[in-house]
Order: structure tokens, then C-alpha cells, then sequence
């Protein structure tokens, strides 16, 4: 999903006018081409994006403030079953506004993993791939990229093993450890984009990534003519998935420039733009129909909402001891240790 990280691996847009000001703290790569040009036509423009735990820790914090929804006329585009799962972490959805979002999970070079597996027939659950012994011991052969994220492995790791995937116990993440060092010998790196134009170019044939970066994988792959294809199934046990959400800081100086922005990015014809050019899931219902088909036909990117309501786990909050402890798991799982 748009890396589903901290706030601190963000990007800073700012821009600045006399009195028309808006600054935005969001995610690299992560808007439209001509969002901004579009929005200064009409007025001037203070927002972060964080990820929507990072976003309740912040009203947790007091650093945000509440949304004058009266002044967000466009709020009615929002997909019901998202805010839905959002108000788990922002009940009444009072601060946080989705911008994009996503999901983690497994795609793979279809010709590759087929002659890698020999007899054995692709299973089901894509995540086999990538976490069962069986698979990835042939897998190897060809290529198996890991996100390179502490925060994104271990979600899907618990998933796969039937725990919660922001447990903050720490056996399930023990269990979920001694998994993960069953296929370590068989990684090939760790990647936190490179994966995108390995897998286009046939140079892997299975990674983690993030759910809306195959789609651009897949558009690689076909500009390219190289006749790569590749396939992201949706787990059928669940995934991890999430958005980054647009804030207004308790102390913003240009508040009313903020609910001008956020209301404006709520149009369906703008959600649709910056969708088709990063391909990550967009949260607006009505943008849909403006929504280039082939993004839209992404399940991994764009679930079923029975989907989302019943096997996608949302981003939950973890406490600062599993955080810890997720990260020296993860340190020595990467080292081979």
C-alpha cells in the first residue's frame, strides 16, 4: 500500500503564496501529476498523511484536529465499508480523511512458478509461495524477493499462520519468527520497490510486495512486450490492508485551505487521476467509473467489499514493546542468524 510505514519515510510537499498557503507532509510518489497545478487554478493552500495508526496516535496526542465535516461536500463519495474499518482506529470518523491505501501480499511471474513447481500445482493461498518450505525450496531457483519492512512481513507472517496480524502478543510473533526462518535460506533479497521492475523483467518470480505495485508491474511488463505476466490472487484467509489518511494539525496557520484541499481530492474526477497514475486503492466510491479498467480489475488493489468487511485486517495499533520486538525479529531474520 503506499508503504504501509512511518510517517518519517514521507516526503514533504510545501508550498507557499502570501496569504493562499497549504502545507502538505505526504508519501513520495504518491499523488498525481497535475493534482497540484489543478488545485492552485483554483485557490491557494496544512495536511499530513500518515498512516491511519500513526494517525491515532496523533489524535491520541492531541495533534490534530477535528474535521468541520459541513465543508466537506464531497465526503458522501467515500466507500462506506472503508470509513467502516476506519472508525475501528477513528470512531465517527471525526479526523481522519482517506487519501490511498493497500494491501500486502504475494504476485508472481505465472510461466516462472509453473516451471519452477513442475508437477505441483500453484496453490491457492499465494502466501504459500513466499512462507512454506515446500514451495519456496523450488522457488528459489527463479528468484523470491521479501519487502524489506519489519511492519508489512510480519502482518502477513501471522496471517499465514492464523494469527491476529496486529497481534501484541509476543508468542504469535515467535511462532511467526521461527516460520520465517524456515524459508530463509531460499530469499533472494529484500526489496522495498526494486521488486516492481525485477518481476516486469522476469529477473524474479515471486515477491511480497505491496498489492498495487504488481499492477505496475504488470503495466511494465506490457510496455515492455517481454510477454511477462503475472498474477496477485487474493488470499483467501485475509490480508493486511490499510490507507494513509490526510490530517489537519491542531496548530495548521491554514485550516480552512486544508478542508478546501481535502474537499477538492474528494472529487471522484480527482481521486480517479492520481489512482491511474500510482495505482494504489483509492477509497472513493463515486471515482470508480473515471478509474482506468484495467487498475480497477486488480482485486489485490480494489477487494470485493465483502472482502474488506470480513478478511481484510485493517491497521491496528501495536504497543511499543511488540514494535520492538517485531524489529530485532525482524533484524535477525534478514541476517540469517
Amino acid at each position: 500500500m503506499a508503504g504501509v510505514a512511518a510517517l518519517s519515510c514521507a516526503s514533504p510537499f510545501a508550498y507557499a503564496g502570501s496569504e493562499k498557503v497549504l502545507n502538505i507532509y505526504n508519501w513520495a510518489e504518491y499523488i498525481g501529476e497535475d493534482t497540484i497545478k489543478n488545485f492552485e487554478a483554483e485557490t491557494g493552500y496544512d495536511i499530513i498523511v500518515p498512516s491511519s495508526d500513526f494517525g491515532r496516535l496523533m489524535i491520541d496526542g492531541g495533534k490534530v484536529q477535528k474535521l468541520d465535516r459541513k465543508k466537506l461536500t464531497n465526503w458522501g463519495n467515500l466507500n462506506p465499508a472503508v470509513m467502516k474499518q476506519m472508525a475501528k482506529l477513528d470512531p465517527n470518523n471525526q479526523y481522519m480523511v482517506p487519501w490511498l491505501g493497500g494491501s500486502v501480499s504475494v504476485g508472481y511471474n505465472v510461466d516462472k512458478v509453473k516451471l519452477a513447481l513442475g508437477a505441483m500445482p500453484i496453490p491457492a493461498n499465494p502466501f504459500e509461495l513466499v512462507f512454506n518450505p515446500k514451495y519456496t525450496s523450488k522457488l528459489k531457483s527463479c528468484g523470491i524477493s521479501m519487502l524489506d519492512s519489519a511492519s508489512d512481513v510480519f502482518p502477513s507472517a501471522l496471517i499465514y499462520i492464523n494469527r491476529p496480524a496486529f497481534s501484541n502478543k509476543a508468542t504469535d510473533y515467535n511462532d511467526a519468527s521461527v516460520m520465517l526462518q524456515s524459508v530463509r535460506k531460499d530469499i533472494k533479497l529484500f526489496s522495498y520497490n526494486g521488486y516492481i521492475s525485477d518481476l516486469s523483467a522476469g529477473n524474479l518470480c515471486v515477491a511480497l510486495g505491496y498489492g498495487s505495485d504488481f499492477n505496475n508491474a504488470r503495466q511494465q511488463a506490457k510496455i515492455a512486450g517481454n510477454g511477462v505476466k503475472i498474477e496477485a490472487p487474493l488470499p483467501p484467509n485475509g490480508m493486511q490492508f490499510g490507507f494513509e489518511s490526510m490530517m489537519i494539525p491542531v496548530d495548521a496557520p491554514h485550516a480552512e485551505n486544508a478542508l478546501l484541499w481535502i474537499n477538492y481530492i474528494l472529487r471522484p474526477q480527482v481521486q480517479a487521476e492520481i489512482t491511474n497514475r500510482v495505482m494504489f486503492t483509492s477509497p472513493n466510491l463515486a471515482a470508480r467509473k473515471y478509474i482506468n479498467p484495467d487498475v480497477l480489475a486488480n482485486k489485490i488493489a480494489f477487494p470485493p467489499d465483502d472482502y474488506l468487511s470480513s478478511k481484510a485486517q485493517f491497521y491496528a495499533l501495536r504497543d511499543n514493546a511488540t514494535r520492538r520486538l517485531m524489529t530485532r525479529m525482524f533484524t535477525k531474520f534478514k541476517s540469517g542468524l
